[in-house]
Formats: C-alpha cells, structure tokens, sequence
C-alpha cells in the first residue's frame, strides 16, 4: 500500500533534544549559583536532574524544589534566574543539518507530515518554531504516552488508513513498537540501536521497516 501521511517524533529525531536539554540544565545550575543558591554547580545540576528523573521534563516546579532542598533565601530571584538561562538556552536550538531539506522535499512529494509526540501540545509547537519547521507540519499529536490506540487514532484523524502511514523516530518502545501494532511503517534513526538490541533482547517486538542514519536517507527509502 503507497504511503500518504508520514508522522515524525520530534525530540531526538528532527533535533539533538537530549544533547540540548543537557547544556539548558547546566545553563540554569549556573546561573542559579550566581544568584546566591548557596550551592556548588555540581550540586544544583544534580539536583535539577533528580527531579526531572522524578517528576518528567513537562513539570513546571523543578528549580522550587531544587530552592526547596538548599533553603534559599532569595528564592524568587533564583528561581527567575534558573529559568530565564534554562529558556536563553532555546534561542541556539537548531535541528539536525539534513531536517528542513528533507521535510521540504517530502512536502513537495506529496507527502502528508505530522508530528507524533509526547507531552503538552504547545511545548511540542513551541519546540517546531523555534527550530523553523513548524511551517512543514500540518498537525502536531500528542499524548501522555504513545501507544497502538494513540497511533490508530492520529491515522482516523488525517483519513489515512495505518498502512498509509509511515512512523519516523528514535525509540523503540514508543515510536515503533506500538506503530507497528497499529499497522504503520516505521523507520528508526539508528542512533538508537544500542536501545533497540537491548529491546529486542527482552522480547519486545521492536524491529523497523527501516534503519536509517540520517533523516534525508527517508527521500530514497519512499522513492
């Protein structure tokens, strides 16, 4: 069955989401040092990083409770500095070189493209027009957690039939195995098969249509 409608995940696989995320963390450990925290940076970012690890990356109270565990004083004014450098972070956020080729030329393909993602609906659009591809996307699908019902449903939306649809991303257990479930194509980026032998390992039936190691690999796959 030809492909009409291809949905991309959006962190780690049209941008460096991690490596990003990473350097905005230390960014705001820093600059919440500077404010009078208290606290080596060392310590702060570890501390970020728990409750990340604790309460997901969508909550939006992480540095109170960071001030919370050092007992800050001037608490506004570390908090505002924490995420004023988390959010400064944003302005160098760029997609992966080869992303806004590839989409452009999909587009002028015919193809349909969606984004399929985790998390808060504005955040993930945010995250599109701060990277400049917000323009190649038609609709961005989100949902708490990714799974065949999720899939199946982003395919009735678009009046795509799952066998008409292609997944792209970079998790195994969320942009594929559950794709997959649902009758969509699927294609990896292959940065994540260490994840995926790991998974395949477990039993979990993860395995792509195809492996790709850039996103402009997907142009000759679809011709």
């Amino acid at each position: 069955m030809q492909i009409r409608a291809i949905f991309f995940d959006i962190d780690d696989t049209l941008f460096p989401t991690s490596e990003f995320a990473a350097t905005a963390r230390k960014n705001a450990a820093a600059a919440m040092v500077q404010a009078g925290i208290g606290a080596k940076q060392a310590a702060v970012l570890a501390a970020i990083e728990k409750e990340v690890s604790l309460h997901g990356s969508n909550y939006e109270r992480h540095f109170d409770h960071v001030c919370s565990k050092f007992g800050c004083r001037a608490r506004e004014k570390i908090i505002a500095a924490g995420i004023v450098a988390y959010h400064n972070t944003k302005l160098r956020m760029k997609p992966h070189a080869d992303a806004g080729k590839t989409l452009l030329q999909l587009q002028k393909r015919g193809y349909l493209l969606y984004a399929a993602s985790e998390g808060k609906p504005i955040k993930q659009w945010d995250k599109l027009f701060r990277l400049g591809l917000s323009q190649h996307f038609s609709e961005v699908f989100v949902t708490p957690r990714k799974s065949k019902a999720f899939y199946l449903s982003a395919a009735k939306a678009i009046s795509c039939k799952p066998g008409e649809c292609l997944m792209v991303g970079n998790r195994p257990d969320k942009d594929i195995a559950p794709a997959k479930e649902a009758g969509f194509h699927t294609a990896m980026l292959t940065q994540a098969l260490e994840e995926l032998a790991r998974k395949e390992s477990s039993g979990l039936r993860a395995v792509p249509d195809f492996r790709i190691h850039r996103l402009s690999q997907l142009v000759r796959i679809l011709e």
